[in-house]
């Protein structure tokens, strides 16, 4: 076949939702995203051993569930795009291309054969591809067990001499996971929810184009490379919810592997203004908070007159939000581990000036799905309830 023109590459990605009122707050700081593809689809070589175009898949630590940290955790199926190395010409459009019984893939679309030049392919596992801005479009799921991990791979030079072609694929989203602890020895702490409020749950990426060969593994001091994600819409929430947990001086994770979140990655700050939740981001903590009057840890039992923030009847305790502004830096591939600590400190007061809490500290760490310095950052917070 004759060679294509030599044309410009282009490059390509897209949206989020709704904030929520509340009186009172708390004060506080705190500390992933990529994919797609170009193509089309001709026949031209017609040898159907040798020139059959294969792929080879692997992928880099994260995915849902219990597959969050296991490079071994490969997709099912996800989208190929090819497009002629020389030029802008697409190869192959959006076949679908499905994991077999004995790993294997296939190209379930048709079967595709190598031309006489080079191919730049582009993989990805969801959303929506617009060739024209290399760009892939997607939402995060608002029902946290069914949201998914963002694959994108690119391999670039491909041609019959590869034997099949390796698709490395990378996390385009940010992982966010909770803990939390209680190292004040006169505090009772019992927590069943932590929502995120303010955050675009929308946007588009633009798919890198150079290769995503390389196979990154935690704790590796190498950085992938960087992505672009371009937030959009209307401000969402993501919240997850677990039985009610009374917290120790040791850190206990509250996220499960049905709870671990899988959003955008974007960037908020503090308003330079006076706050309001109109506009920031902010953690909001459901929890109760009992005053030990007994001074014995170990064999205390939450009591009404003992209850400081939340509420008791019977025996029943029904936990209150704590509201805490916080900006967020988040980068696509990266797991970022929330840790809120109850400590002590210059507390907040409710409406009549009586003291509810002690200062809230939290200990932001960020973990490597690829390598990332981990940072550490403790913020004292004054606080009163929300209503």
């Amino acid at each position: 076949m004759s060679k294509n023109p030599k044309q410009t590459k282009k490059q390509m990605f897209n949206q989020p939702k709704k904030s929520m009122k509340t009186k009172k707050w708390i004060l506080g700081a705190l500390a992933i995203a990529s994919l797609a593809s170009c193509s089309d689809d001709k026949v031209v070589s017609l040898n159907p051993v040798e020139d059959l175009i294969n792929f080879h898949v692997v992928s880099g630590k994260m995915t849902r569930a219990s597959q969050l940290h296991d490079n071994n955790a490969l997709p099912g199926e996800f989208t190929v795009w090819a497009m002629f190395s020389d030029g802008n010409s697409p190869y192959i459009q959006g076949d679908e291309v499905q994991r077999q019984s004995d790993g294997s893939y296939t190209d379930v679309t048709a079967s595709r054969y190598w031309p006489s030049h080079d191919l730049d392919f582009y993989a990805f596992n969801g959303g929506e591809f617009d060739r024209s801005s290399q760009t892939i479009t997607y939402t995060v799921e608002g029902n946290v067990s069914q949201q998914k991990d963002l694959l994108y791979a690119v391999a670039t030079s491909q041609n019959k001499d590869n034997e099949s072609v390796l698709l490395n694929f990378r996390h385009a989203l940010s992982q966010v996971v909770f803990k939390a602890k209680d190292t004040n020895k006169e505090l009772y702490v019992l927590i069943d929810g932590i929502e995120i409020h303010n955050l675009y749950g929308e946007g588009s990426f633009l798919v890198p184009t150079g290769t995503t060969d390389n196979n990154y593994y935690q704790g590796e001091s190498v950085e992938p490379e960087a992505v672009t994600w371009t937030p959009t819409g209307m401000f969402t929430s993501y919240g997850i919810t677990f039985a009610q947990t009374a917290l120790t001086p040791d850190v206990q994770t509250l996220s499960d592997e049905s709870t671990t979140l899988l959003l955008v990655p974007q960037k908020r700050e503090l308003p330079k203004e006076e706050w309001n939740y109109e506009k920031g981001s902010y953690f909001r903590i459901k929890c109760a908070i009992f005053n030990i009057s007994t001074g014995d840890v170990e064999n205390y039992v939450p009591t009404e007159a003992d209850c400081l923030f939340g509420s008791m009847e019977g025996n029943v305790i029904t936990t209150a939000d704590a509201n805490i502004p916080v900006a967020i830096d988040w980068e696509a591939g990266r797991k970022y581990t929330y840790t809120f600590s109850f400590g002590t400190g210059d507390g907040g007061v409710d409406d009549d000036d009586n003291p509810i809490l002690s200062s809230i500290t939290y200990t932001v760490r960020v973990d490597d799905f690829v390598p990332v310095a981990e940072d550490d950052y403790t913020t004292n917070v004054d606080w009163t309830p929300a209503e």
